[in-house]
């Protein structure tokens, strides 16, 4: 409980979310990185967090270029963790933009946490 209450960002979640990822998406956070970047995906969230935060809670200004890094991490976030993990658990968006199962088949992993139709 400690190490929950003593972080801010992701960095009070990393063991679960590295776990979560690991086995059910069949993805390592520890080294996704996006196309160029010198830092993983995670550390850059992190970077960024302190950044919105300054930005929602000082009233700093945000530049262009911070708002189109914003807009880079949130579509590699979506690409690079979010599709693996909707992939390997069976579902996927569907152009609505509702999470929905790839098949009819039973699912394990989901059956009981999707709303029926």
């Amino acid at each position: 409980m400690e190490s929950l209450l003593g972080q801010s960002g992701f960095g009070r979640h990393n063991d679960i979310l590295y776990l979560l990822f690991t086995k059910l998406a069949v993805v390592d956070l520890k080294t996704v990185k996006r196309d160029g970047a010198s830092k993983t995906l995670l550390v850059e969230l992190d970077d960024y967090r302190k950044v919105r935060n300054c930005i929602i809670h000082s009233g700093e200004s945000a530049t262009r270029e911070v708002s189109k890094l914003g807009e880079a991490l949130a579509s590699s976030v979506f690409k690079l963790m979010v599709l693996p993990m909707l992939t390997n658990l069976g579902l996927m968006v569907a152009k609505d933009g509702t999470i929905i199962r790839r098949s009819a088949e039973p699912n394990p992993l989901i059956d009981g946490f999707l709303c029926k139709d």
